[in-house]
């Protein structure tokens, strides 16, 4: 049995496939943002509790044991991060992909001659407050990144 898990922006979803490539069941999660002016954001809590969720819900489904899995496929939405304390500990929110708070940041990066290079790697064509790169500086102006920090897509 494999597990398929899409963590989207709209919804987590999650399935559960025989060797035949037949769903045996599904689990699905709405998600709810916390949003205000132009930070979109996720809970860690919600995170946690919508992940947990499509997974029990589409074994029960399927009518299996966990034991009976026997490989897991994750996507997961584009830009989106939180980052951790050197104790593993949540330091914010999961900062979502539609979040638009770092125009400075990206000003700053599209005005350095390595950016333009970054840029032809990327798909991105233009620089966007919305990549990671610019949400991460962000963070870091904002003295939230420590040297035992982590980030967790």
């Amino acid at each position: 049995m494999l597990l398929a898990i899409d963590l989207g922006s709209t919804c987590f979803k999650a399935a559960i496939y025989d060797d035949q490539l037949k769903v045996l069941g599904t689990g699905t999660y709405y998600l709810s943002y916390l949003c205000r002016d132009e930070a979109v954001e996720l809970a860690v809590e919600e995170v946690n509790t919508g992940f947990k969720k499509i997974i029990a819900e589409a074994i029960q489904n399927a009518g299996i044991r966990n034991d009976e899995i026997s490989g897991i496929g994750i996507t997961s939405q584009a830009q989106t991060f939180t980052i951790t304390d050197g104790n593993g500990q949540w330091v914010i929110p999961f900062v979502s992909w539609e979040d638009t708070r770092p125009k400075t940041e990206c000003t700053e990066f599209a005005a350095t001659p390595e950016f333009a290079d970054f840029l032809e790697h990327v798909s991105f064509t233009n620089p966007s407050p919305q990549l990671q790169l610019c949400q991460v500086k962000r963070v870091s102006n904002a003295g939230i990144i420590k040297p035992d920090s982590q980030l967790i897509p």
